[in-house]
């Protein structure tokens, strides 16, 4: 994967940039649409296991708060 997509595709995420801005943007720097998509699911794919990670911590903590209560 391209770096120079998925550093972009990070830095516009942490500044609220849509998609569509974003796709604009790297269209007009001569990227595919493949090779935009495939950086953009892989830059939301480790934003979902971090998400998904945070989660499982959040339920383990509470059960245990549970069972200490």
């Amino acid at each position: 994967m391209d770096t120079k997509i998925k550093e972009y595709i990070i830095h516009s995420l942490a500044q609220g940039k849509s998609k569509e801005e974003m796709y604009t943007y790297l269209l007009n720097q001569n990227y595919t649409v493949d090779a935009i998509q495939a950086n953009f699911y892989l830059v939301t794919s480790e934003k979902d296991k971090e998400d998904t990670h945070k989660r499982t911590i959040r339920i383990i903590l509470t059960i245990a708060a549970i069972l200490v209560g």
